[in-house]
C-alpha cells in the first residue's frame, strides 16, 4: 500500500437492470462538494457479484493510495446533494467506522431496512424500525443508543459511507477476504408448507461489522427518497406500521 492521499472517496453504484432513477444520478454526480472522488458504476443481476466488483476496486484504489473512503448509492435512492459531505460530517463527529443513511422500503407501512439483529437467529432480525420509531431517535445512532447495546446494528447499503483506514476491511484469511458481500437463501418448513429465507448481504455485513467491534451508525442526516411505484422519504414519521408486526 502506497501513501494515502487526501480525502477522497470512491463512488459506487451498483445497476440492477441497468436502469437509474433520475435522482440518484444527481446522487452519483454530486455527491460532495469537498473532495475529489472516483465513480464507479457496474450493472448486473447477480447482487451480490455487483456489490463484491464495486467493493474491489475501492479496495484496489485504496492499495494503490488513491482514496481513502467508499460510499455506495443505489441507482434507485434519491439523496440530497452533496450527500456524501453529510455522511462525512456525521461519521468525523462520531469517529465512525460506518455510516448508513435510514432507507424505508417501498411500503406504505413505514418499515426501514435498517434493523436490530438477534444474536442466536442470522435468517430473521430481532426488529426492523419503523419511521416512527426512527424519528424518536438522535438523527444518528449507533446499537446503544437503539436501545440494544448487545445486539448488532444491521444497517442498509443504499447510501452509505466507509472509512477505507481501519484496518478490518483489509484482512484476509489464506487470500480470502473477512469482510465481503454474500446474499444466502434456505429452504424451511412450515405449517406443511415449504418457504424461502434469506439472510440479504447488508444485513450479514452488519453482523460482520459487529462481530469486528465495529462503530457503526445510521443516520437520517441525509434526507433520502427510495423511489418504486411511490416515493418513500426518510425524513418524516409516517406510516401505518408504528411497529414492525413482522418482528415484534
Amino acid at each position: 500500500m502506497t501513501k494515502q492521499s487526501p480525502t477522497c472517496v470512491a463512488v459506487l453504484m451498483p445497476l440492477r437492470g441497468g436502469e437509474m432513477q433520475a435522482g440518484a444520478a444527481r446522487g452519483l454526480y454530486l455527491p460532495t462538494e469537498r473532495y475529489d472522488v472516483r465513480r464507479f458504476t457496474v450493472a448486473g443481476t447477480g447482487l451480490a457479484r455487483v456489490f463484491n466488483t464495486l467493493w474491489a476496486s475501492a479496495l484496489n484504489l485504496y492499495d494503490d493510495g488513491k482514496v481513502t473512503h467508499a460510499a455506495m448509492l443505489h441507482s434507485d435512492i434519491e439523496p440530497d446533494p452533496f450527500w456524501v459531505d453529510l455522511l462525512m460530517d456525521e461519521m468525523n463527529r462520531l469517529d465512525a467506522d460506518v455510516v448508513s443513511a435510514v432507507i424505508p422500503i417501498c411500503d406504505p407501512a413505514g418499515v426501514t431496512s435498517t434493523a436490530i439483529g438477534n444474536p442466536g437467529d442470522k435468517w430473521h432480525p430481532l426488529r426492523r424500525l419503523t419511521m416512527h420509531e426512527v424519528m424518536e431517535l438522535p438523527i444518528t445512532f449507533d446499537n446503544v443508543g437503539a436501545g440494544y447495546p448487545d445486539n448488532a446494528l444491521l444497517i442498509n447499503t443504499g447510501c452509505w459511507l466507509a472509512d477505507l483506514r481501519r484496518p478490518f476491511w483489509h484482512t484476509h484469511h489464506d487470500g480470502v477476504a473477512s469482510i465481503y458481500f454474500e446474499q444466502r437463501d434456505r429452504l424451511v418448513r412450515r405449517n406443511d408448507q415449504w418457504e424461502v429465507e434469506r439472510e440479504s448481504e447488508d444485513w450479514r455485513l452488519g453482523r460482520q461489522l459487529h462481530e469486528l467491534g465495529c462503530k457503526v451508525y445510521a443516520t437520517r442526516a441525509v434526507r433520502a427518497v427510495h423511489h418504486g411505484e411511490a416515493g418513500w422519504s426518510n425524513w418524516t414519521a409516517w406510516g401505518t406500521e408504528k411497529t414492525d408486526r413482522g418482528t415484534v
